[in-house]
């Protein structure tokens, strides 16, 4: 039976939120010279270089780093103030590792005796406090710490003296996150090691080498420091990768951006459009506002469309008869008609989908002609009443300074409340709009002026449905209309089971609550907010990092998976009889079969559709009469 185990503490059992230490001594640098920054830039520098001044004794202590002589440079502090400013800063940035803290709570569960080992500048009695705050260390349990002892774990000697001090346990473990101190020193002493990771994943790490480029440069790697103590809070599990690395950037910055912007602009109210918009609008809540209103609207291009369309021309209707619409069956539910509605009165289409402009002019025919027009025009003016109804009772008729918060993409939606706005009340300008980002086409600012967040990404296809259908995950099901409840106009909803998404959104919203909070805390610049953001959506566009994808396998895109568990008979199928393919099929062979193996099977599929390719060129150029000669 193990009768020892001990714990190394900085970056095991206790971790900074901050990240690496030396952004500890940036944090420092700004409370101590908040007005000051080129002040802020020599201290941190000084204070970092410090830590690895050759003429301090290697069990140095606080009291060393600020001697007198040493702080002559900051004479607006004195040594003991310093110190104790040091002291504060780390107590507000330490804080338990839950992932190590789970492992010790086992361990002393089974009875072995606990003991914490460090090679540490900080002070006994203050690292004594932190582990006791953070219910890490118990009545009973050891602390040793080198410059309390004048011995250290790098060079043995700090294992010897535990060794004789605990009268030299037969079973000891020492558990560690350095290669060298926690695990080849002990290992040579005849104590186990097991070495603890608690690394930075690819991106954060990315971030934290990043954060040398930028004027700002430690913030970024503040960030990715906050991101490893939340993801370990919550147990560094697939789901808590993909919505602390990619999430948390993308929409945090996001929300920061607006909310600063809208203070500079007056906006007096932000209206967060369901249902991309729920989970920016949680994250706002968290973040100092000044008084600005926030108000979740209940709208969607299938509450709209209609009220939009009434007393509606040609030219109006082609406003919003763009790439979505042009599905004949999808066009014709929104407008509250069907083929065999039209097909009981002589109109028939051959085609699915109105690629050509003579099909989209057959349906334009046929939707405008008199008693057709009549028909959904009737439904037209029923939701047209509702739907203003709602917008007057929530506000957005008012004659004040707002603006409408969304995710993207073609700006439709902006469009057509701001349509509703005017023909309510004809004074009003056409109010503003906050995008995540766009896709190419979208609507121009003669349609409401509208900014941009994301701007130098391409965002395609795929990426929209992670950023709707995972990002954006919302418990309320789509908005298809409005009716009067007891003196109030509510939203009619969809049909649809949101049983299955809840869990996600609730997790989701935990970790980018959490992380948001302490995002605010800081002073973060918009350049370091914007690199953070656009960094991880062109990770997760191009996959650079290896992203487990397994946490999109359940949700949909137009009632298609997203990522799915393909069969070997769905692969084949795949292989031999589809001539094209996406990045979501490349990540399902992937999920499915594992990387290494997936890869394998993903470049037989290439090699197969390359062949098909370059067979058919071939039998194109006999057909045009050309020869070939072998090369």
């Amino acid at each position: 039976m193990i009768k020892l185990v001990s714990f190394d503490i900085f970056d095991t059992v206790l971790v900074r939120k901050c990240g690496k230490p030396n952004n500890v001594f940036w944090l420092l640098a700004e409370r101590l010279f908040p007005d000051d920054p080129l002040k802020q830039v020599e201290f941190a520098k000084w204070r970092i270089d410090r830590n690895s001044d050759k003429r301090m004794n290697k069990n140095y202590t606080l009291t060393d780093v600020y001697s007198p002589v040493e702080i002559s440079s900051f004479s607006e502090y004195d040594s003991d103030t310093l110190i104790n400013e040091e002291l504060r800063m780390e107590s507000l940035v330490l804080t338990r590792n839950e992932l190590v803290a789970q492992k010790l709570s086992s361990y002393r569960e089974h009875g072995c005796h606990i003991a914490f080992i460090s090679d540490m500048y900080l002070p006994k009695n203050f690292i004594e406090n932190i582990l006791r705050r953070e219910d890490i260390m118990k009545d009973g349990d050891n602390l040793y710490v080198s410059n309390d002892l004048k011995k250290r774990k790098d060079d043995g000697s700090l294992f010897e003296y535990v060794n004789k001090e605990l009268h030299h346990p037969k079973r000891w473990l020492h558990i560690g996150d350095n290669p060298y101190s926690d695990v080849l020193v002990p290992r040579r002493m005849g104590i186990k090691p097991i070495f603890i990771r608690t690394d930075f994943t690819d991106i954060e790490q990315n971030w934290d080498e990043t954060s040398q480029l930028l004027e700002s440069n430690y913030q970024l790697s503040v960030l990715a420091g906050l991101q490893r103590y939340i993801r370990c809070f919550f147990n560094d599990t697939a789901e808590a990768r993909i919505a602390v690395d990619y999430i948390s950037p993308a929409y945090i910055s996001y929300v920061f951006h607006v909310l600063r912007d809208a203070k500079k602009k007056g906006f007096k109210r932000l209206y967060f459009l369901s249902r991309d918009s729920y989970i920016l609008q949680r994250i706002a809540e968290v973040i100092p506002h000044d008084g600005i209103e926030y108000k979740y609207l209940f709208v969607s291009r299938a509450s709209l469309i209609l009220p939009f369309l009434y007393h509606a021309s040609k030219d109006k209707f082609n406003l919003i008869f763009t790439n979505d619409l042009i599905e004949v069956d999808k066009l014709l539910n929104r407008l509250g008609l069907s083929r065999q509605f039209l097909h009981e009165r002589g109109i028939s289409f051959n085609f699915n989908k109105a690629e050509t402009e003579e099909q989209r002019e057959a349906v334009l025919q046929a939707v405008f002609r008199d008693d057709i027009y009549e028909y959904w025009q009737n439904k037209a003016e029923k939701q047209y009443r509702t739907c203003t109804a709602y917008l007057k009772q929530e506000g957005i008729i008012e004659d004040i300074p707002l603006a409408l918060v969304d995710v993207g993409w073609l700006g439709t939606t902006r469009m057509m409340i701001n349509d509703l706005r005017t023909q309510i009340n004809p004074e009003l300008h056409p109010c503003f709009s906050y995008y995540w980002s766009s896709i190419s086409g979208i609507l121009p600012s003669q349609y409401g002026p509208f900014d941009l967040f994301i701007k130098s990404i391409e965002i395609n296809q795929e990426i929209c449905w992670f950023i709707e259908d995972y990002f954006s995950l919302c418990p309320y099901p789509t908005t298809i209309g409005y009716m009067y409840e007891n003196q109030q106009v509510k939203p009619i909803f969809k049909e649809s089971d949101t049983r299955k998404i809840k869990d996600k959104v609730d997790y989701n919203a935990r970790i980018l609550l959490k992380l948001a909070t302490l995002v605010a805390t800081l002073e973060i610049s918009e350049e370091t907010l914007y690199t953070w953001a656009s960094s991880a959506i062109e990770a997760l566009r191009e996959d650079k990092y290896n992203i487990d994808y397994s946490p999109f396998a359940d949700i949909c895109a137009d009632e298609e998976p997203l990522i799915r568990k393909i069969t070997l008979k769905e692969y084949l199928r795949m292989v031999l009889f589809t001539d094209s393919f996406t990045k979501n099929d490349y990540i399902s062979i992937i999920m499915t079969y594992g990387r290494k193996r997936g890869n394998k099977l993903w470049r037989i599929k290439t090699a197969v559709l390359n062949t098909k390719i370059r067979i058919a060129a071939i039998l194109d150029s006999l057909k045009e009469g050309k020869v070939f000669k072998s090369k």
